[in-house]
């Protein structure tokens, strides 16, 4: 079936008391490598679920709100396989390289398709330049393209951000000082997180600049 043609502001979501409990089995292995200054970890993944509940998006506009798509909660047979890594790079007192990904799949067995609401690969990369008392960070956070989707879900396209965010620490007054200046999208890229509901209308926030300051007695 293809989706109404509709004009959607949000979701309207029903429950449903019928559905069995959830319950699963999970392997999990992973690795973890430190040598001074380098270190790293992986993880691999299985879970297996019997009655794993979700809300389904049935591609109607609710009856109660017919400018909100119905999400109904349902259950379904699910395997779930991934990983995910996280590594550290030390290359000098002052500088360092942080990394981190993960990817998921996840699989409707009884309908033999892609369960909803499945992040695709992830990742983010950081280099961090430490002259005490300072630290300044450039950070790239991004995803892959999500085509393994349910019956009425959309597909999202790969995204890259760039952060860049500085911080200073000191003492002073027998109290503590913390000063961060933050920049998130600083390209004001327009991308759509595949894990909300309303991503189709809305994109994620753009360019957004930060000043906190931070007291500790």
């Amino acid at each position: 079936p293809q989706r109404p043609m509709t004009v959607t502001e949000g979701i309207y979501e029903i429950g449903n008391p019928e559905l069995d409990v959830e319950t699963g089995w999970g392997l999990e292995f992973g690795i973890d490598h430190e040598r001074g200054w380098f270190r790293q970890d992986v993880t691999w993944f299985a879970n297996l679920f019997d009655s794993f509940l979700y809300p389904r998006n049935t591609g109607l506009p609710s009856a109660r709100r017919n400018d909100l798509i119905e999400y109904q909660y349902d259950s379904a047979d699910a395997l779930f396989l991934g990983m995910e890594s996280t590594m550290e790079l030390v290359l000098s007192p002052q500088w360092m390289v942080r990394g981190a990904g993960s990817l998921v799949l996840a699989e409707n067995l009884d309908e033999d398709r892609a369960l909803e609401l499945i992040p695709p690969f992830d990742g983010r990369m950081s280099l961090t330049w430490q002259p005490e008392p300072f630290a300044f960070t450039a950070r790239a956070v991004g995803a892959a393209r999500q085509w393994r989707v349910g019956e009425f879900e959309d597909p999202t396209a790969a995204w890259l951000r760039l952060d860049l965010m500085s911080k200073v620490e000191f003492s002073w007054q027998g109290a503590f000082h913390v000063l961060t200046l933050s920049a998130v999208n600083v390209m004001d890229t327009s991308y759509r997180n595949h894990l909300s509901r309303v991503k189709i209308i809305l994109p994620e926030p753009g360019r957004n600049i930060s000043l906190v300051y931070r007291l500790y007695l």
